[in-house]
């Protein structure tokens, strides 16, 4: 899991392109890539720790038990 933090500089055109490129090119490799703006963080920090921690849940996967 990537967890990106995004200033206004990511909401040009061409960094939003670059931005999608990254992505694709992660997530082509297994990455889920998070992408949060700044303001997200700063007003709802919160929100974003729970929405993580939930993504982290969905892919968490306990080790198989050994009743030896």
């Amino acid at each position: 899991m990537i967890v990106e933090l995004d200033g206004s500089q990511h909401g040009t055109d061409n960094a939003m392109a670059y931005d999608a490129e990254r992505t694709k090119f992660l997530e082509g490799r297994g990455y889920l890539v998070l992408r949060f703006w700044n303001g997200e963080i700063m007003n709802n920090l919160d929100e974003v720790a729970e929405f993580i921690l939930a993504e982290c849940m969905k892919r968490f996967r306990p080790p198989p038990r050994s009743d030896g």
